[in-house]
């Protein structure tokens, strides 16, 4: 195996999936929704977002019952931050879901977030501002 970075080359390289700040920080998505998002994305491949992990798996990790679990997925897929799709078997059914981490729309997330965080302390750069400092 090749090494991952760590010095030791014996564990393959984990996918990473980044969780916005915006949405850990949004006090209008409840910690339940918080945490089903970020053990999805524990879940997830780093290159698509698609997670196929079990719904009980998820209970477990979170140490809820069914119907938590579905009320957070459901207040997820509302404000556009998990969309759930189902994979058909070969005779056509639905055989399971999976999990698609997403962000919502620019005129939906305006609905849900809070101020941005500025490191330099200054107001943000404005089209006015931009003009007069040129």
């Amino acid at each position: 195996m090749k090494a991952n970075g760590s010095g030791n080359g014996t564990r393959p390289r984990d996918f990473q999936v980044r969780q916005p700040a915006g949405f850990l920080k949004n006090p209008h998505i409840s910690p339940e929704a918080k945490s089903l998002r970020s053990f999805i994305a524990a879940y997830a491949d780093g290159h698509t977002q698609e997670s196929y992990v079990g719904a009980k798996t998820l209970e477990t990790l979170m140490r809820c019952a069914r119907g938590l679990r579905e009320k957070a997925q459901r207040e997820l897929c509302r404000t556009g931050w998990l969309r759930v799709e189902q994979v058909r078997g070969s005779r056509g059914r639905f055989a399971r879901r999976f999990y698609v981490l997403t962000e919502p729309a620019a005129d939906q997330r305006g609905l849900f977030t809070v101020a941005q965080f500025h490191r330099s302390g200054r107001a943000p750069l404005t089209v006015e501002r931009a003009r007069t400092t040129q």
